[in-house]
């Protein structure tokens, strides 16, 4: 299965009303009582295809390095390289990026 390309946005539509889009599609709208609340809930949906990716880097590297004789400064690399993205993601996910 899959899902929209990303990046996807957070636009503030009206009062307690985000949409999550991209420039060709909305993805979902999110709203409720509190505002922050739903502006929370769009930047976590808006962040999901980049936090995918960001795992599917993680689990891809950390395989190959149980399945093949890696050195271990480049898995630490790769890890740190990782870690980094990992970061980010959760910054994105957070509305800080």
């Amino acid at each position: 299965m899959n899902h929209t390309p990303g990046p996807w946005h957070v636009v503030h539509h009206r009062p307690n009303l985000y949409k999550v889009e991209t420039n060709r599609v909305v993805i979902c709208d999110t709203f409720g009582g509190l505002s922050d609340e739903a502006l929370a809930n769009a930047h976590l949906i808006a962040a999901a295809p980049y936090l995918l990716a960001v795992l599917q880097q993680i689990v891809e590297d950390t395989n190959e390095f149980l399945n093949v004789s890696s050195d271990a400064d480049t898995f630490t690399d790769r890890m740190r390289a990782n870690c980094e993205d990992a970061e980010r993601a959760i910054s994105k996910a957070g509305g800080v990026l």
